[in-house]
């Protein structure tokens, strides 16, 4: 009798398991995060995103669309920020990005230009695992050079009136 009793409960077991995998999925699915696989991510074609980000929505917020967007998005992903450094480095470019300055430390930052707009990329690493990635875009100002290496010039010095100056710093 006692051996009878086995296979149900082991497959009453096994259907409870599954209900709560599937439960699990739902609460990833509702807790604002939006997957890689979702056509959300089309609304960023110009940003290159690995496979398995996840969006924060809770920490998103853009204006606009496709190449013209502007503003914050944050996204996890299952890479260290080493790799992903590393990814933004050679994917960037191939989106049509002009490197400006990169640091790879505890906080990795990236900034680039395109065209009317310029991108910086924060990586951070998360506890656990992989990282989060925020990346900022907004419109560039014409008036302001970056330099020769993202085809800018550097505009004359202006001398600023003296109300206008900032207070000395503490040394």
């Amino acid at each position: 009798m006692l051996k009878s009793c086995r296979f149900p409960l082991a497959l009453a077991a096994l259907i409870g398991l599954t209900a709560c995998v599937q439960q699990e999925a739902e609460i990833t699915a509702t807790a604002g995060e939006i997957s890689s696989e979702t056509p959300a991510f089309t609304q960023f074609p110009d940003i290159p995103t690995p496979v398995g980000s996840k969006i924060l929505v809770e920490r998103t917020l853009v204006l606009g669309g496709g190449d013209t967007w502007t503003g914050q998005m944050t996204m996890r992903v299952p890479y260290g920020p080493f790799i992903m450094f590393d990814f933004f480095k050679q994917k960037l470019p191939e989106f049509g990005w002009s490197e400006v300055t990169s640091v790879r430390a505890g906080t990795s930052v990236l900034t680039y230009i395109r065209e009317t707009r310029i991108a910086s990329i924060q990586i951070q690493a998360k506890t656990m695992q992989g990282s989060e990635v925020m990346v900022t875009v907004s419109p560039r100002d014409r008036k302001m050079g970056l330099g020769p290496r993202a085809g800018g010039m550097q505009p004359a010095p202006q001398r600023v009136p003296e109300a206008q100056n900032p207070p000395p710093m503490r040394r």
